[in-house]
């Protein structure tokens, strides 16, 4: 009996493992940094865009947050350039 909850115990420990792999995927983490979802439809991603980088654009914010703004822009633009490349 405790060789079985033994061998139970190491199989669970190594689904763990790899779940936690496939979670920390690096396209995965991608995907989240955007709000998305790696199985978005190609539409649903186009909208995003707009909307995050409209939303981040420098010329919609104050001066005082203008600098902070371009970061996040091109950040979120870097981010969708590289989910385009990964759909091609």
């Amino acid at each position: 009996m405790r060789h079985d909850l033994a061998t139970a115990r190491a199989w669970i420990d190594q689904l763990q493992g790899r779940l936690a792999a496939i979670e920390d995927d690096e396209d995965d983490k991608l995907y989240r940094s955007v709000g998305l979802a790696a199985t978005a439809h190609t539409v649903v991603i186009a909208a995003a865009r707009r909307a995050l980088l409209q939303h981040h654009h420098p010329d919609r914010q104050p001066p005082e947050r203008k600098a902070a703004a371009t970061a996040s822009f091109q950040a979120a633009n870097a981010a969708f350039e590289r989910i385009e490349e990964l759909r091609r």
